[in-house]
């Protein structure tokens, strides 16, 4: 799982980079794949398709200080290889 901030200029809309976003993911199976324990063995599990997380937060009013405190609060966010 990546995290990316994205400053979207007034010409490109959010939907554009997120419609690009889902085409990678679809594009490439190594997107899609998670790791899953069975039996106490680990296989890696390719989903046929899958939703990409997109969080849009309007920060043209924040303080350079709490962008960079959202930032690494959002790239040090834990997730679980089974379930994401």
């Amino acid at each position: 799982n990546q995290s990316l901030p994205l400053r979207i200029d007034a010409g490109q809309t959010a939907a554009v980079w997120r419609e690009a976003a889902s085409r990678v993911v679809a594009r490439h199976p190594m997107l899609r794949t998670r790791f899953v324990e069975h039996l106490g063995e680990l296989s890696q599990q390719v989903s046929a398709q899958t939703v990409v997380v997109w969080e849009e937060t309007d920060v043209r009013d924040w303080s350079a200080d709490r962008l960079a405190d959202a930032m690494q609060r959002a790239h040090t966010r834990p997730f679980d290889l089974q379930a994401d």
